[in-house]
């Protein structure tokens, strides 16, 4: 039986309908026609290209790597669309800002992966290379831009700890191996983060905490915020989750107040902060609730990758300004229909291609209450 694939739905799969019903196949593109008894394709779509990884058929990451990356933004594009129009919703949509379609992250973590890999090509080339001496590795994240990196590695029968001591000594770019031992960690070697530079400040970043993955995608995202901010006069912000956007912001906001970010404590964030200690800021070790209570005298609001029930509690604020940064789409419909709920209007939306190759990407969503 042979069905024809219509459109992808949120995880990337492809949706397609014959007089049996509704099937979802992978490895599949819009347009293409499918034999259904051996999943081969009998029309290929045009847009159809060779995957760039040996894993691509084993791995369920990059769901549509097998298109053109002109392609994925196509796709990418009329998803959000699509879920626009189902709400009647028609803000300004700012254009798509790309990135490099490989080696982009700044990050292999293990746990991503259902199968073990020795090579990924999203990841940058160097992390790569560390894997390829350290296959055990748990994560290994850095900088490409300064050269350095930081590896997480299980203590296993057999490990070597002179191999590891040799490995670190021999490679200038690993800043520090770091072991898990049971529940514990030991820093075994070196320092227990890595240094980045983004646009003109440099900044450590440990292991656990949840720094962007697509740093080219992270810099634009803090003009773009940069801009919206400063255009609407905005002085007088809350951030939740705010981790390293407010060092970003010092000079066009005066008063920040910040939520801490898992990975981070108080103490990690006000050191970074005295290092700019241009504007006055406090950070606050409450929920999101207790912030809201408090919103009176802001004008704005960032929620940064907030769960849906952080948006719900919205309904209790007064504040008539929202930014959301969301970077998981399976999330999107929900939290534009709860907005529209508590009368927000959508009034701007940019998306980041923060991950070529796996259909998802990041948003920043503009909210007025009407």
């Amino acid at each position: 039986m042979l069905v024809r694939i219509k459109k992808l739905n949120e995880f990337g799969e492809g949706i397609g309908y014959s007089a049996k019903g509704k099937f979802k196949l992978k490895h599949v593109l819009p347009g293409e026609v499918v034999n259904l008894e051996d999943l081969t394709i009998k029309k290929p779509s045009k847009y159809r290209i060779l995957p760039n990884c040996k894993f691509y058929y084993h791995c369920d990451g990059c769901s549509i790597q097998i298109a053109n990356y002109e392609y994925q933004i196509q796709l990418k594009t009329k998803f959000l669309n699509s879920v626009l129009n189902k709400l009647n919703l028609n803000p300004i949509f700012e254009t798509f800002e790309k990135s490099k379609s490989f080696n982009y992250l700044n990050t292999y973590d293990k746990s991503y992966y259902n199968l073990k890999v020795d090579n990924c090509p999203l990841v940058y080339q160097e992390i790569n290379e560390i894997l390829s001496i350290l296959p055990n590795s748990l994560m290994i994240k850095g900088s490409q831009k300064l050269n350095n990196f930081l590896v997480y590695i299980e203590h296993q029968k057999g490990l070597s700890i002179n191999y590891l001591k040799e490995i670190y000594n021999l490679n200038e770019n690993i800043s520090g191996i770091i072991l898990k031992e049971g529940k514990d960690n030991r820093v075994l070697y070196g320092n227990n983060y890595y240094k980045e530079r983004v646009l003109s400040k440099t900044i450590k970043i440990n292991l656990f905490s949840d720094f962007e993955k697509n740093v080219e995608i992270f810099e634009k995202k803090i003009n773009f915020l940069r801009n919206l901010i400063s255009s609407n006069g905005f002085k007088k912000i809350i951030m939740y989750k705010s981790e390293f956007y407010p060092l970003f912001l010092f000079d066009i906001v005066k008063y920040c107040l910040c939520s801490e970010r898992n990975g981070y404590n108080r103490s990690d964030l006000e050191e970074l902060f005295k290092i700019y200690d241009v504007f006055n800021y406090e950070i606050l070790s409450v929920k999101l609730k207790t912030l809201i209570e408090i919103n009176e005298e802001f004008d704005l609001l960032v929620l940064n990758k907030p769960f849906i029930k952080n948006v719900q509690l919205l309904q209790l604020n007064k504040i008539k300004n929202v930014i959301i940064i969301l970077e998981n789409i399976r999330k999107l419909n929900k939290i534009l229909k709860i907005m529209k709920n508590f009368d927000y209007e959508l009034v701007l939306l940019k998306p980041f291609d923060s991950y070529p190759q796996i259909f998802n990407f990041d948003l920043i969503l503009f909210f007025k209450r009407k």
